[in-house]
């Protein structure tokens, strides 16, 4: 049976980051009880997604099973397999559909989304530091994981979807994959299809589906045939999925290797607004339906463009390097009154007719600063050669045969082009606008298991 506890000493951290809270009480619980078996516990996106002996993507049906976790007897914890949630009648014909968010948290223990409001808790992160900051980062020494984040800070930077999508992606996913994988995923008493088919257009005071605009015809859904509705919305399924399952089954720019299931917790984000996309249709093409965001960023973000967001963030960062406490974002009719306006609030220039030049004059260094960050490349050298640095966490694991370093770094660059010489002697160099970085070929080669069963992505 389990004791009454005191989590009084959680109570600020269950308002200032309710998906944290939940995940830290989770884990205090479970720290002294030991309810969950070994295999409910996993949280991170690589031990779902491979084979624990070869590296390799495992089968949808699988990657269901993983996500939906094992049976437990009560008390001993025994596992007795993988919980089948199909309906009695399917799981006696040996139909197989898994709960994929049944034994998956909201968030991670330690996870901290990157709040302008919030920028206290995350401005100490190397990661974090590395997307608002990605030019700043030393690629001989960085982390795997710092320059994951900075590919994705690069992406972010340009408001371009389908470069962030890119950014985000940790393996190559078929579309028959993403097809079987809906026929064995559910999420709660439902397909997650069918959760998914308007996820991001359900809106209180908004009637998106009654709004939304099919970019390929430029009319309304609700005019369409049935037919061609049913085409829409299985195509947007489809989009959500893909994008879900290529970066890990993880949230838009999360660095850490954590798993985040679509659910209020982690909501579909339009990158450039539904409201200001919808008109020509825009909002609801490929490029544009770019993941999950985090609830509370997803909020914070709003109707704000993305790469107005990621000017946000990184004033945020370097304010508070100065001592400077962004408070939030503002919402004005162009990025630089809401920067502006930002940092007034944070640091006022004047008070009851008062003025304060030293905060007037860190205030403009800020805005200059923020302006100027030649966010278009990785480091100023123009040949920093990097021979010896994987950008993932091993190339190995990407269900396709080329290494995401190379794809991740020409989107996020624009231009490519590779050196001449033998295979031993070749690399890429990339052309960033402000100084060219070399990727040597012991990076670009897979040093791991091998091509994956899977094939190349679509």
């Amino acid at each position: 049976m389990l004791k009454r506890r005191d989590f009084s000493h959680l109570e600020e951290l269950k308002y200032a980051d309710p998906n944290a809270y939940q995940d830290v009480l989770r884990s205090l619980v479970d720290a002294e009880e030991n309810l969950l078996s070994p295999r409910n516990k996993v949280t991170a996106s690589a031990e779902v997604f491979e084979d624990a002996v070869t590296g390799e993507l495992v089968s949808p049906l699988q990657l269901a099973k993983s996500l939906a976790g094992m049976e437990v007897l009560p008390q001993s914890g025994v596992d007795i397999g993988y919980r089948n949630s199909a309906r009695p009648r399917k799981a006696a014909k040996g139909i197989y559909q898994g709960d994929i968010g049944v034994n998956t948290p909201a968030a991670t223990v330690g996870a901290t989304p990157m709040l302008v409001k919030g920028v206290s808790r995350w401005a100490g992160d190397s990661a974090a530091a590395a997307y608002v900051n990605p030019e700043g980062l030393d690629l001989a020494t960085a982390s795997k994981k710092d320059i994951q984040a900075a590919l994705m800070g690069l992406a972010a930077s340009t408001g371009d979807g389908a470069r962030m999508i890119q950014a985000n992606k940790r393996y190559d996913i078929p579309d028959e994959y993403v097809d079987e994988f809906l026929e064995y995923a559910k999420r709660g008493d439902a397909s997650l299809g069918s959760v998914l088919k308007n996820t991001g257009l359900i809106v209180k005071g908004q009637n998106r589906p009654n709004d939304v605009v099919d970019m390929a015809s430029g009319k309304r859904v609700v005019e369409l045939s049935p037919e061609e509705q049913e085409a829409f919305y299985n195509q947007r399924i489809h989009d959500l999925t893909k994008v879900w399952l290529q970066g890990g089954g993880r949230a838009l720019n999360e660095f850490e290797n954590d798993l985040s299931v679509p659910s209020n917790f982690y909501n579909m984000e339009h990158n450039v607004p539904f409201d200001l996309g919808n008109s020509s249709g825009f909002a609801e093409s490929t490029p544009n339906r770019v993941g999950f965001l985090e609830s509370l960023v997803n909020s914070e973000k709003g109707e704000i463009p993305p790469e107005d967001y990621y000017k946000m963030q990184q004033l945020a960062y370097l304010a508070h390097k100065k001592g400077v406490n962004i408070k939030g974002v503002k919402k004005a009719s162009d990025i630089e009154s809401n920067l502006q306006n930002m940092l007034t609030i944070a640091n006022p220039e004047s008070k009851r007719g008062k003025q304060f030049p030293e905060a007037q004059e860190a205030n403009n260094e800020l805005l200059s600063k923020v302006f100027t960050y030649p966010t278009s490349r990785m480091v100023e050298d123009e040949t920093k050669s990097i021979s010896d640095k994987s950008i993932m966490e091993s190339p190995s694991r990407m269900a396709g045969t080329n290494p995401e370093a190379a794809r991740a770094l020409e989107i996020a660059s624009g231009k490519r082009t590779e050196s001449p010489g033998d295979s031993k002697e070749r690399a890429l160099v990339i052309n960033s606008g402000g100084g060219n970085v070399t990727i040597g070929e012991g990076v670009l080669r897979s040093n791991g298991n091998g091509k994956h069963k899977n094939g190349n992505g679509h």
